[in-house]
């Protein structure tokens, strides 16, 4: 998708709605203005901001109310600060700062060092030097964001406009970065009292790091944060790699220099859009800083008001509890400017281009109007970066989907011990001779069913059968029956193979109950299947199609049945848009772990179609995700990710990784537990063990379901012809 050209204009006006978008509080009074304006990065900024917003008459409608701002208490400020911080800030606007000292015998120079030494500790100097009113400010600015909280927490307002909030980067302990307490943290904490869960977006050219560190380690927020990310630029975090592997709900998009408004609306609807649907919150703050408009002293970006303002309408159209915060701007006109038009665009009302006379009328001269061009720095922000940054955000429903976290924490549903006796039950288990594959068909074996290994090589399925029929002597002296194996032919990367195969099953005239669709390569190099597809599209994908087609009418003869699709976690990780169908086999539009994502997701997109086909009959369609498994699947590895990854991928498996035995327990559970067919749970997709679990937002997309059923019908129909 190209990029428009920088002079071209992202038009806004033409989509505001005609009427107000709901109940619309705004936190503001002169006196707060006037407090607000005295912080040393924003010298009159507030008094701008608002007097501009009254000046276009924007307060004046009982479309709006305005809500005075409040001081937040000690008690309400220490919900999140350290209380040692929030004394030692109460204090030193006092000069209160006699007893830092305990030794009398320093002499004049040593107490303001150790002064001075306090003061870094708690970040009050630098960028956040205290200044008078310091303690106020920080008191109003938190408590009135607080009461925006309170107001959509109650049901009072569904929109609260708080644009002198939104400072996202002070810490727990200590001032940051311009913010002297954060005021967000303590909204959203507010918040949650009501809403279960709260989805956070930060537009400001910094990284939101003082919220992400304050609800990395919860799903019930999740912060996303758009920002610039270059070496030196502060706050120098939000690379797109999680700082810890318990973080959890945090998604970061680092973006470089010139960044344009319709790369901006674009990241929108193909990131954030998608991550909206997938969290599904129960409210929304929007953190406006506009420190990435055009003309800023920052002057990292090319953003025109505009493009934010397409950004706020998008958010308002989710129609959520919406906390429209400031943040960000050094430019005080353009920061007035931004401010009165989202104004505008959430009250529904078109305000003119030309500056309404005023208190600070002077300071828009020469041109005296509200939009401004955008800048002519050059968006490196290309297709290929932004592909790799949606590339880079693989696993983002896994940190929202409390079945999958609870899945490490409770027992496992199902165990070998569960599996009931399956005499004269007939399973096929593809890539039955080795991993999960041999240790599922062990566990059938070992009570009572008739298993056929279905593998490419016949002198290894051979040697796996006698390993399993040894195993189940050695493991299960409690099975005395006959341990009943056969070798059956496949190969799934030729569909005309998978095709005869099914068909050399079928003449034996034996029933089918369960089908186990195990086999499978993953992230391998780059190649094409003899029938000219993307190789680990075509294995774990369309042969599987191909094979399960020809079985099914033996199959639904055989009923009550399973059909067990192994898939994976990794159907996360696949490209734009789920699965490019016609970009299937081109090298350049994905790499070896977003193919086998692609595979993977193909893998539940088929089974939920294939499960809403057989709706009424009693063959129980089911996707399980093994977990972490350590098997020759990763064979491939080192030639794909290169030998640093597959080291570190080896060195994890051999320390956290299941065994097979306990890998295969959740495609057990789909093949034979009692509980599917009892409770009728089909089109399912289960993490271990038998835990069912939202998959990513393309696997429950029904049009894309039927998309590739269709492709993968037309692709056997064309590749495999019956005589």
């Amino acid at each position: 998708m190209g990029t428009p050209p920088l002079s071209s204009p992202v038009h806004v006006m033409t989509l505001a709605p005609s009427r107000p978008n709901g109940r619309i509080a705004y936190i503001h009074s002169p006196q707060y203005a006037q407090l607000a304006s005295l912080l040393p990065s924003n010298i009159d900024r507030s008094k701008k901001v608002h007097a501009l917003v009254e000046a276009f008459g924007l307060l004046d409608t009982q479309d709006i109310t305005v809500v005075s701002p409040r001081r937040a208490t000690v008690k309400e400020l220490c919900r999140y600060h350290s209380r040692d911080y929030i004394d030692f800030l109460r204090r030193v606007e006092d000069d209160d700062l006699s007893d830092l000292d305990d030794d009398d015998s320093h002499d004049g120079t040593e107490s303001t060092a150790i002064k001075t030494d306090r003061l870094e500790e708690y970040g009050l100097c630098y960028d956040c030097p205290v200044f008078e009113g310091i303690v106020q400010y920080a008191e109003f600015v938190a408590g009135s964001t607080i009461e925006a909280a309170t107001l959509l927490s109650s049901d009072a307002f569904d929109i609260v406009i708080h644009w002198d909030g939104g400072r996202h980067h002070a810490k727990k302990d200590m001032a940051a970065g311009f913010c002297v307490v954060n005021d967000i943290v303590l909204g959203i904490m507010e918040l949650q009292k009501t809403f279960n869960r709260v989805m956070y977006i930060d537009l400001d050219v910094h990284h939101g790091d003082g919220v992400e560190n304050a609800f990395q380690f919860t799903d019930k927020v999740l912060t996303v944060s758009l920002h610039h990310h270059a070496e030196g630029f502060y706050p120098g975090t939000g690379s797109g790699i999680p700082a810890s592997t318990r973080t959890k709900a945090v998604v970061n998009v680092p973006l470089r220099s010139g960044l344009a408004g319709a790369t901006l609306i674009r990241i929108f609807d193909e990131m954030i859009q998608p991550l909206y649907k997938r969290y599904r919150p129960d409210a929304i703050v929007l953190q406006c800083g506009v420190d990435g408009m055009a003309g800023d002293p920052l002057g990292k970006w090319n953003l025109t008001m505009d493009s934010y303002a397409v950004c706020l309408q998008k958010i308002m159209a989710w129609k959520k509890p919406l906390m429209l915060l400031g943040g960000g701007g050094y430019k005080t006109t353009s920061a007035a400017r931004c401010y009165a038009l989202l104004t505008s665009i959430v009250l529904g009302r078109e305000i003119a281009d030309e500056i309404a006379e005023h208190e600070y009328f002077e300071d828009y001269a020469p041109d005296f109007l509200l939009h401004i061009d955008a800048g002519q720095r050059a968006d490196e922000n290309t297709d290929v970066y932004l592909k790799q940054r949606s590339t880079a955000m693989p696993y983002t429903n896994i940190v929202f989907n409390a079945a999958y976290w609870k899945s490490f924490t409770q027992s496992p549903k199902y165990s070998h011990d569960g599996i009931p006796d399956l005499t004269g039950k007939v399973a096929i288990v593809t890539g039955a001779n080795s991993g999960l594959g041999y240790a599922t068909t062990v566990a059938l074996a070992a009570h009572g069913a008739h298993v056929f290994l279905a593998c490419r090589s016949e002198a290894r399925a051979l040697e796996a059968m006698e390993k399993v029929k040894a195993e189940i002597k050695a493991k299960h002296p409690e099975y005395k029956g006959e341990v009943n194996l056969d070798f059956l032919a496949l190969d799934l990367n030729d569909m005309k193979k998978c095709h005869h195969a099914a068909k050399e099953f079928l003449m034996r005239g034996l029933p089918l109950h369960i089908l186990i669709n195990n086999g499978g390569i993953m992230t391998s190099p780059y190649g094409l299947s003899a029938d000219g597809i993307e190789n680990q599209f075509a294995v774990n994908h369309m042969g599987h199609f191909a094979f399960t087609m020809a079985l099914l009418d033996r199959i639904k003869e055989s009923q009550p049945a399973r059909i067990v699709m192994l898939s994976s976690i990794g159907h996360e990780m696949t490209v734009k848009g789920g699965i490019d169908f016609d970009t299937l086999n081109d090298k350049n539009a994905s790499n070896p772990t977003t193919r086998y994502g692609r595979s993977k997701l193909a893998n539940l997109l088929c089974g939920k179609a294939l499960a809403r086909r057989l709706a009424n009959e009693k063959i129980y369609v089911n996707m399980p995700h093994p977990g972490f498994v350590y098997t020759e699947l990763a064979r491939n590895n080192k030639d794909s990710l290169g030998a640093v990854a597959a080291g570190m991928y080896d060195l994890a498996g051999k320390m956290c990784a299941a065994s097979p035995e306990v890998g295969c327990l959740n495609q057990l559970y789909c093949a034979t537990s009692p509980e599917i067919e009892e409770n009728d749970l089909r089109g399912l997709y289960f993490v271990p063990v038998g835990n069912e679990c939202r998959p990513s937002h393309y696997a429950l997309d029904e049009e894309l379901q039927e998309k590739l059923w269709a492709f993968s019908e037309k692709l056997l129909h064309e590749k495999v012809r019956e005589p």
